[in-house]
């Protein structure tokens, strides 16, 4: 059966197809001009001025931290894991607020997206490892046990998309080392967040030529921004989405991303019992709204609907998050 998620990209890749009969004729070339821009204003060694880089098991991750604000006391860490095709700085509206109330940030792009992952030698991937939610999982725990490896205080795992998917991961892994989940419209049911008949051949190449020659294309790109904001996206929001996939071979490695990542099953909720605070868009066009649905089958859980139709909540819905957020960092 069809998770909504795979009924949703099936709709995507249906009226992306449509789209891109009708326009053919526009060429590339207004992608390659906006790319050509961002090229000049980015480093990828250092994209902004709290970046790290760190080689885990073969993939380069990329790291950003913030320390809490000095007149705020310490309360632990928040870990931020953005969702796919998402990067660190989709959190720059919440940072500040875990930073006031004396929490340290820790935000890890998960590869190939953001600015982790670097070419291979041997494949168009970004990094050696599985692309499984499971496989990812460990490896955000690796990150952080690298950079915190006798950390024992409050620990608040966030996650949005398929970020909130791999931070869920996370807790059925290490459930006593986790306070609290943040879920940011999460992608937790079923094992894939791809259309069933993609995971066979021909179906498979097929979507991959496809979505690779789509993601060359301005309007397919700003047509999939504008369905993940729920509105038309500004300027600087389309540079800081589309800037890590001028990287080079970040296309490439999107497209094998996510028409690989299969989750050998799917997750079990029911084993989630640390306290769960979870934001959703009541219309959401990538990952339909399954709050209601999830506080029911998720132990110890709340659920807070957003108005509107925005899937990226963690930048247009903080006027309704931020109130929600501020006791529970308070409380601890």
């Amino acid at each position: 059966m069809n998770s909504p998620e795979r009924l949703c990209s099936i709709r995507i890749i249906i009226l992306l197809l449509l789209f891109s009969l009708f326009f053919t004729s526009c060429a590339s070339s207004k992608l390659a001009v906006r790319e050509a821009a961002l090229l000049e204003n980015y480093s990828f060694t250092k994209p902004f001025e709290n970046s790290q880089f760190m080689n885990i098991n073969g993939a380069r991750i990329h790291i950003r931290q913030w320390d809490p604000s000095s007149n705020a006391i310490f309360r632990g860490i928040v870990y931020l894991i953005p969702g796919a095709t998402g990067s660190t700085e989709n959190w720059r509206y919440l940072v500040p607020v875990f930073r006031s109330y004396g929490w340290k940030v820790v935000c890890a792009d998960f590869p190939p997206f953001g600015f982790s992952g670097e070419v291979q030698s041997d494949s168009k991937r970004l990094d050696p490892l599985k692309e499984d939610t499971y496989s990812r999982s460990a490896l955000m725990w690796e990150v952080f046990d690298a950079l915190y490896p006798s950390f024992d205080g409050n620990l608040i795992l966030g996650g949005h998309s398929h970020g909130g998917r791999i931070a869920s991961a996370m807790v059925l892994e290490r459930p006593a080392s986790v306070s609290q989940l943040l879920l940011f419209a999460p992608a937790l049911y079923g094992v894939s967040s791809i259309p069933g008949i993609y995971k066979y051949e021909p179906y498979r190449s097929f979507a991959q030529l496809e979505s690779r020659w789509l993601l060359e294309r301005y309007f397919a790109v700003n047509y999939v921004m504008k369905e993940v904001y729920g509105r038309p996206v500004t300027e600087k929001e389309f540079n800081i989405n589309w800037t890590p996939f001028t990287r080079p071979g970040a296309k490439d490695a999107a497209v094998e991303w996510l028409t690989a990542s299969v989750d050998p099953e799917p997750l079990s909720l029911a084993d989630i019992t640390v306290p769960v605070l979870m934001f959703w868009s009541k219309v959401d066009s990538i990952v339909p709204n399954k709050g209601k649905k999830l506080e029911k089958e998720l132990p110890n859980a709340v659920y807070v609907p957003i108005p509107g139709s925005s899937h990226c909540i963690i930048e247009t819905g903080t006027s309704t998050i931020i109130p929600h957020l501020i006791p529970l960092l308070q409380s601890y």
